[in-house]
Formats: C-alpha cells, structure tokens, sequence
C-alpha cells in the first residue's frame, strides 16, 4: 500500500519495509531485483546448454560422423520408354489397335495428338535431364501415367 509520504513493498518471502520516496532507494530496490531476476534467467539458460552439451555427441566424434547418403534407386526410364513403344506405339507393335483401345480407351492417333499437344504446353511433359545427366520421364511415359 502507498500513503503520500512513503512507499511499501512485499518480497517474496513475505517481508515488507517502507521507503523514503525522496531518496534514491527505490529505484536501487528495482535494480537489486531485476539483477536477481537476471541472475536467475542466467542460471536457468547454463542449466538448459548444459543438459543441450551433455545430450550431443561431443564435437571430434560429430565431425567423424558419416553423413548417410541419399538412397539411389535405378528406374532405367529408358528401358521403360523403349518397352512402351515397341509394346503399343511401334508399327509391329505387340498390342494391336484393339488392344491399346482397350487399354488406353482411345485410339493411338488420339492419344499421340494429346501427348503432342501436352509437350508444346506443358514443360511438365517434356523430357528433361537431371543434373548427373540421367534422361527423365519420356513425354508418353508421362502422359501414360498421368492417364
């Protein structure tokens, strides 16, 4: 509580005492305990790098880690775009019209006009090669799969 003549503050510990507002005491009280609430923040973010310290490996065995690498699986898209044409788009193909109608529920000129058209909008259609210079997805493999 304050009155006009002095000021009263409470710790935590229950204790009060009175202050004289003239002098400077107030504001030393103020110091004295944000420099205790510093001192606690200080100890409370030790604590916290201490258990981060004892939680990671120490800093000769990390460099001595073996980064894993990236798992490479083998798709042989080539392969694939090969056994697609000589399967359904070759002139003595394996399948015949019925059987690529039957599949694909249109007729080969059709579906050849949409990949065409799907390759000269659509960069997604295009064959591109990565940066290992592997050939991508061939456009009718693609259009194939998107179908």
């Amino acid at each position: 509580m304050t009155d006009s003549s002095s000021s009263s503050s409470s710790s935590s510990d229950g204790m009060s005492f009175k202050l004289d507002e003239s002098s400077d005491d107030e504001q030393l009280l103020k110091r004295v305990c944000d420099n205790e609430k510093e001192k606690r923040a200080r100890e409370v973010i030790m604590k916290l790098r201490q258990l981060r310290e004892e939680k990671r490996p120490s800093s000769s065995s990390a460099s001595q880690r073996r980064r894993k690498k990236k798992r490479f699986i083998k798709r042989d898209r080539e392969e694939a775009h090969k056994h697609l044409v000589k399967d359904y788009f070759a002139d003595d193909s394996i399948y015949n019209e019925s059987h690529f109608r039957r599949r694909f529920r249109m007729r080969r000129h059709l579906f050849l006009s949409i990949v065409d058209a799907l390759q000269s909008h659509f960069d997604f259609f295009k064959q591109r090669t990565d940066a290992l210079g592997r050939c991508g997805l061939s456009p009718l493999t693609n259009c194939t799969a998107a179908l």
